[in-house]
């Protein structure tokens, strides 16, 4: 597969998963409210959303793109959320209504025969409505809308204020991620414009009330809405129970809190850090180096073997050798006569489903270090570097003898880590060198100078360059020199003349000393540098191989006394990444503070709204321990992206208890009654936005395995998340309450 076919499966699979995605909410929705008008509203709201939020794209200059796609696809779930808290309200306000239609058909019934119960027929299938029955209507899902303001704005300014921190992130990584901040904050913004406009006209010109769904469809419908009104009922009533009790806050606090260090502890074992997933694109790169002695001829005859024996492997569909030239890294050679690349494309990862390219790679490692004369690294392409070590390290110093031998301890010391694949510095031992040291006294009395002699000896061990030759448009340089003769003992012997007629040979008038001498040499920050990259094994994370590495380097004292060791390339990019992320978590918590206390009108409550982000932390890393996953950028993403997706079911359910507080309840059955009368909207929320997410978390194809790992993280953060919000958070509501009627207990006693 080339370039543009490995693109194009990366977008028809995000857009399947947001196919896919789409129809799982409405679904789900179905599920919850058991009618079908309810369920189109939504259904429909979702896609216009998306189709909305492209047009701003466009104008923003933004293209569709693995960034872009991603963002859309995780907003599927986030969408819905709002639609559904508008839904709830105008449905109940329908009920409401209900009467005042009543009285309204009563009037009409001497002009319109009644409604056939067992038709199902709503009253504008059979004629006209009344302006008043109309306009019932239209006041019911105004006023339904405008009820769920505060909470609309609440829920999706988090998802806002949570992307700006992404938006300004300076490093490299940052940068990739800001078109996908910027189609989030679109994405929202659309949605709370659908919200508040599109939805409620929908529910106005389609919904219709209770008494009019006379199906059997209905009939279920209001048996679930039934059983789910009760549920809520004795679930509230339970909390109110448990909650009056002596240091059931307390106690809730405290579980909670152990269940955060329990997951800090036994969820975060075995997780490591790595920039980016590396995707099975069927291709891998082989960069080989024979010794320097090496001329083209033998390098191309053993490269062109190597290529032989790759190309039986009945999953290969081509090998392309390329002898002379390699692709490099910095302080790594890239062109010469002892370098070589050999190239392999693969069959399509669908096409060999037991084979994945991890277990290609290894076969290829195995089999080339078994290859006599030979330095091997086998890769494959990234996202981010091309051909490059996911491991890179800088080992820095002022002596490159010294920077040597130090980097071939390590090498040696990393080699027995398990997570390790391969390892290879660029220190070589030094190419052997003869040099000709004249004496000037002898030739001035032979009559010869350095420059003279110099020249001669170029022509005849490098030869020079006699003549050109032009075949159409083609010139080709022709070189003479003397006929090779392996063995260095015949430079003594060169024949120079000294006098007319007497040749005498080099070593009278020389000294021949015998050295070394490095193949290149690196310099990084203006310091004295050799590179060691590696790659790790599958399961393993680069970031956790290479700090393993840094361990072993400190530990033997390889480091230190002027030496230093210094991450560069993948492995400073997941350093960085890593400390950017951290301050924009800490940012988006500050922002999403600040937004919740400015639309609540209160400090408070955001506290008490904000207790849903350690809970978001425990199903995030429990998600990414059970699925095997590691800390990826794109997980960190996700983890921002929870901070504002989280808190919604505590904002519907702190939004209502205030309401009620308004209306003059106690603080205790103000949080509980909440909980009861959102209890259907909350879940919802919360299994639609959770699982709207699942389709991402269990994609497949190219692109999917960074597609899987933020999907699972926000599957697993939201859903139990929500799953404490319901059973922890109205103990923290009732706590400051309770306390105070305890010490108003002790002033009385």
């Amino acid at each position: 597969q080339d370039d543009a076919e490995i693109v194009q499966a990366n977008v028809n699979n995000t857009l399947s998963d947001i196919g896919s995605s789409v129809l799982l909410c409405a679904f789900i929705l179905f599920v919850f409210l058991v009618n079908l008008r309810s369920t189109f509203v939504v259904a429909v709201t979702m896609p216009i959303t998306i189709v909305i939020s492209l047009f701003f794209m466009q104008l923003c200059g933004l293209t569709l793109n693995l960034s872009t796609l991603l963002a859309i696809g995780l907003s599927a779930g986030i969408l819905v959320s709002n639609s559904i808290v508008v839904l709830e309200s105008i449905v109940r306000r329908f009920s409401t209504a209900n009467a005042g239609e009543k009285r309204v058909e009563g009037r009409r019934s001497k002009v319109e025969s009644q409604t056939d119960e067992n038709a199902g027929h709503s009253t504008f299938d059979k004629g006209p409505l009344t302006s008043d029955v109309r306009a019932a209507r239209w006041t019911a899902a105004r006023d339904g809308a405008a009820e769920q303001t505060v909470a609309i704005l609440a829920s999706a300014g988090t998802n806002v204020v949570v992307m700006l921190p992404i938006a300004m992130m300076s490093s490299i990584v940052g940068k990739f991620f800001v078109p996908f901040a910027t189609t989030t904050l679109i994405v929202n913004l659309a949605s709370i414009f659908v919200s508040f406009t599109l939805t409620p006209m929908l529910c106005a010109l389609v919904m219709k009330p209770e008494s009019e769904q006379t199906g059997r469809l209905a009939r279920w419908g209001r048996a679930w809405d039934a059983t789910l009104t009760r549920w809520g009922s004795s679930y509230g009533a339970w909390l109110r129970r448990i909650g009056s009790r002596r240091g059931a806050h307390i106690i809730a606090a405290l579980a909670l809190a152990v269940l955060l260090v329990a997951s800090l502890r036994f969820g975060t074992k075995g997780l490591g850090f790595l920039l980016i997933e590396n995707d099975d694109w069927a291709r891998a790169f082989i960069r080989l180096e024979f010794p320097d002695y090496y001329d083209l001829a033998r390098t191309q005859e053993r490269t062109l073997d190597l290529a032989r024996r790759i190309g039986e492997d009945p999953d290969a569909v081509s090998v392309l050798a390329m002898p002379g030239r390699a692709d490099a890294i910095a302080g790594q050679a890239g062109e010469g006569v002892y370098l070589a690349q050999i190239e392999i494309v693969y069959k399509p990862a669908s096409e060999r489903p037991e084979r994945g390219i991890d277990a290609i790679l290894e076969n290829l490692r195995a089999e080339l270090r078994a290859v006599p004369d030979l330095i091997s690294t086998v890769s494959m392409p990234s996202y981010v570097q091309g051909l490059s070590a996911t491991i890179q390290y800088n080992l820095k110093g002022p002596d490159l003898d010294e920077l040597t031998t130090r980097a071939q301890r390590i090498q040696a010391l990393a080699l027995g880590l398990p997570g390790l694949a391969q390892i290879d510095t660029t220190g070589r031992d030094d190419k052997p060198e003869i040099r000709v040291m004249p004496d000037r006294a002898v030739m001035a009395d032979m009559g010869l100078d350095a420059a003279t002699v110099g020249a001669l000896v170029r022509a005849n061990v490098d030869g020079i360059e006699a003549a050109s030759y032009k075949e159409d448009l083609k010139t080709i340089d022709v070189r003479v020199r003397l006929a090779e003769r392996e063995g260095a003992e015949q430079i003594a012997s060169l024949p120079l003349p000294a006098a007319p007629g007497r040749p005498v040979p080099l070593s009278a008038f020389t000294e021949e000393v015998r050295t070394g001498q490095k193949v290149m040499i690196f310099r990084h920050d203006k310091e004295r540098a050799i590179l060691i990259g590696g790659n790790e094994r599958p399961g393993y994370a680069a970031g956790t191989v290479g700090k393993q590495i840094e361990a072993l380097a400190h530990e033997n004292n390889v480091v230190g006394d002027g030496y230093a060791l210094e991450p560069i390339g993948t492995t400073e990019l997941i350093g960085e990444s890593v400390a950017d992320f951290g301050e924009a978590i800490i940012l988006a918590v500050v922002l999403t503070l600040l937004t919740l206390s400015a639309i609540l009108e209160s400090w408070r409550k955001p506290f008490l709204v904000l207790a849903t982000i350690p809970m978001a932390l425990i199903g995030l890393l429990w998600a990414l321990q059970l699925g095997g996953l590691n800390v990826s950028i794109f997980v960190l993403l996700g983890a921002v992206m929870l901070i504002g997706v989280v808190v919604n079911p505590a904002v519907l359910i702190v939004d209502k208890a205030s309401q009620l507080e308004q209306a003059g309840e106690d603080n205790a059955d103000a949080i509980c009654h909440g909980v009861a009368q959102t209890f259907r909207a909350v879940v919802m929320v919360i299994v639609a936005s959770g699982l709207g997410m699942l389709p991402i978390a269990l994609s497949t194809g190219i692109g999917a395995v960074n597609r899987i790992g933020i999907g699972a993280a926000s599957v697993g953060g939201i859903l139990i998340a929500g799953a404490l919000t319901l059973l922890v958070l109205p103990f923290f509501g009732m706590g400051r309450r309770v306390l105070r009627h305890e010490q108003g207990d002790r002033r009385h006693e």
